[in-house]
């Protein structure tokens, strides 16, 4: 199926907020028939949907069963992701991942009229000089300027977030679905009379239900506060002008899902993700109702399964594991603060350990002042990162596994303990000490030019 017949479904039959989505880069598209299609990323073992079928409502479990049908014949099982409306068909599954907040954007002034705390956070961003202009994506990308300090931006945004960039349905990409869509930039003046970009927010439309969903949202790490705020009323007060009925932020995910999976996903992914603080900052918005969103899937596959699906889809390739690599070198500096952590109880303890570990006495204190050293360099990496420094430091740490299996072949496997259970410690000791200057030294170095 061709991009412009895409574009027809979708503007006849999109329903769902993310729908509009399936024009995005990496995605694939299945025609169910003539009148309906799917648009879906394959994780290699499923096929992971951007919302329901596009299609006539008619058609409609007409077209979930054709799906379901082809991902059988292509070996992949089935996860419809961003669902707002559930069929009722007895061999699909629904799970509640999330809310997402609704507007109508003709009340948007009542609201704000309502609110002080928001007229307040309009007003401080105001007083900093914060001004709101309208594009479009091509008018960005015909503007060389503009173009650079929006991409200067994203990079900005990306660099203070918590985890690697995502893919899917959160891959930050204001240019690439639609000529046509709202781009709102933020600006402040700068000195020569220059202006710097502090934030964006892109209009991707829902075409079926005369709405909007506000995309890419993104603000400056140094930005006034009330940018957002800002961005978020300009966009409300053009949808009204423009006559749109309906308005959402997006999916607040893995807010007040009844799923223990799914909450206990939230609270180990908490450090990386806020999501209550994303779900609380898009209620100070004040919408007029939360519409709950689902996971589709066969009810053979289960909810740890889907899960899992979806979780390898906004993880992209080549899976999770890369995806868990990645997000640690976007926080190098902090990997580098938890090693120099984990030396201190070890250098402690190789101060304190028998003495028949090393060969000699002057060797366990050239250890010492060894991790000494490496301690306080990599306390050094991440108070500010410096890649000269990765790189010299990752030498270290290749010299320290380098020099302890010498140790360990020529000295320590000689004095193994003939008890069992001693035997078990002192392997793992010395597995510890080369799989640590292991794992620093290859972070380090690939992490080098981050």
């Amino acid at each position: 199926m061709d991009r412009a017949r895409l574009r027809q479904l979708l503007d006849a039959h999109g329903r769902d907020a993310i729908s509009f989505l399936a024009f995005d880069r990496g995605l694939e598209l299945l025609a169910l028939g003539d009148d309906a299609c799917i648009a879906y990323h394959d994780t290699g073992s499923a096929w992971v949907t951007v919302g329901g079928p596009i299609g006539p409502r008619a058609r409609l479990d007409g077209a979930y069963l054709a799906a379901r049908e082809a991902a059988a014949r292509a070996g992949r099982r089935l996860v419809w992701f961003g669902v707002e409306t559930r069929p009722r068909l007895d061999w699909l599954a629904a799970l509640h991942v999330g809310e997402q907040p609704i507007w109508d954007p003709a009340d948007w002034s009542q609201v704000l009229a309502g609110s002080r705390s928001l007229r307040e956070q309009l007003r401080r961003a105001r007083a900093k000089g914060v001004r709101i202009r309208h594009f479009t994506a091509a008018e960005v990308q015909a503007d060389a300027a503009l173009l650079g300090k929006v991409r200067t931006l994203v990079e900005r945004w990306f660099d203070s977030r918590p985890m690697a960039p995502m893919g899917f349905l959160v891959r930050v990409a204001p240019f690439e679905r639609d000529a046509t869509h709202g781009l709102l930039v933020a600006e402040v003046p700068q000195s020569g009379g220059t202006t710097r970009v502090v934030g964006i927010l892109t209009a991707v439309p829902i075409p079926a239900r005369d709405g909007l969903l506000f995309q890419d949202v993104l603000r400056d790490p140094d930005a006034p506060n009330g940018t957002v705020e800002l961005l978020f009323d300009a966009a409300m007060r053009r949808a009204a002008a423009e006559g749109h009925r309906f308005a959402t932020f997006g999916l607040a995910p893995l807010a007040n899902v009844p799923s223990p999976v799914l909450a206990a996903i939230r609270e180990v992914s908490a450090p990386l993700y806020d999501f209550d603080g994303l779900r609380r900052f898009k209620a100070k918005l004040r919408p007029g109702a939360w519409r709950p969103v689902h996971v589709l899937h066969d009810r053979q596959l289960g909810v740890a399964s889907a899960v899992l699906e979806v979780l390898r889809a906004f993880a992209g390739r080549p899976g999770l594991w890369a995806f868990g690599i990645r997000t640690l070198r976007h926080r190098a500096p902090t990997v580098a603060a938890v090693l120099a952590a984990l030396l201190v109880p070890w250098t402690a303890f190789l101060m304190l350990v028998d003495g028949r570990h090393f060969p000699s006495e002057t060797v366990r204190h050239a250890w010492v002042v060894w991790d000494v050293l490496l301690g306080a360099g990599l306390t050094l990496l991440a108070t500010r990162w410096r890649p000269w420094l990765a790189r010299s430091l990752a030498c270290a740490a290749l010299l320290d596994l380098g020099v302890g299996t010498v140790q360990a072949l020529v000295h320590n496997a000689r004095h193994l303990p003939g008890h069992p259970s001693l035997l078990v410690v002192e392997c793992l000791l010395i597995v510890l000490s080369l799989a640590a200057p292991a794992f620093a030294g290859w972070f380090l170095w690939t992490s080098a030019r981050r």
